[in-house]
């Protein structure tokens, strides 16, 4: 049987984040709220989520809506978004081993990536830390190949403090620049 909505919840207020893409991070940052403004009921949890679903996640779990579980109604809409929503496995595995790149990040957040697309999936950190350091450049990686006994995470770190202290080149020159050569002068007399 479903547990009844309380009264305080069947009036209260809140401001959750509005979904996106990662269900699964969504889905995290509502139960911290609900855990925290003391939302217990399954039905109350059920209503709060329905109320922020884009139309197109409320369509892909329309079954669900239209048939309200008597059980656990937002475990159940929980999961039918994570599962119908999300990618899965083995899209994540062959993301982290073609897709992933560098980009704008840190090498920290590439890591922190990395793991996120490893999901449930275990391989040993000798492997994640040479999938990791074949997606930095390689001067990083030249720099990092001498810390031979230090963790993955820890080198994500000094990686992060490398990139942090690197000059910063702007290129490409202007127009002007590329194509009028500097003139150098010297005081020197001859």
């Amino acid at each position: 049987m479903a547990d009844p909505i309380q009264p305080t919840e069947a009036a209260l207020r809140m401001e959750l984040p509005t979904y996106n893409m990662n269900a699964q991070t969504w889905f995290i940052q509502l139960d911290a709220i609900f855990q925290a403004r003391h939302v217990t009921s399954q039905q109350s949890k059920f209503a709060f989520v329905v109320e922020k679903l884009p139309a197109e996640i409320a369509a892909e779990v329309a079954d669900v809506l239209i048939n309200l579980p008597p059980e656990k109604p937002y475990e159940v809409l929980r999961q039918a978004i994570l599962q119908r929503t999300g990618c899965s496995e083995e899209r994540k595995i062959k993301d982290l081993l073609t897709n992933v790149t560098l980009g704008d990040s840190k090498p920290s957040q590439l890591l922190r990536r990395m793991i996120t697309l490893l999901g449930n999936n275990t391989i040993s950190e000798t492997v994640l830390k040479q999938m990791w350091l074949e997606k930095l450049q390689p001067d990083i990686v030249q720099i990092l190949a001498v810390l031979t006994e230090v963790d993955v995470h820890k080198l994500a770190s000094i990686a992060d403090k490398i990139v942090d202290t690197r000059p910063i080149h702007k290129f490409p020159l202007s127009c002007h620049q590329m194509t009028r050569p500097r003139m150098l002068t010297s005081n020197f007399m001859f």
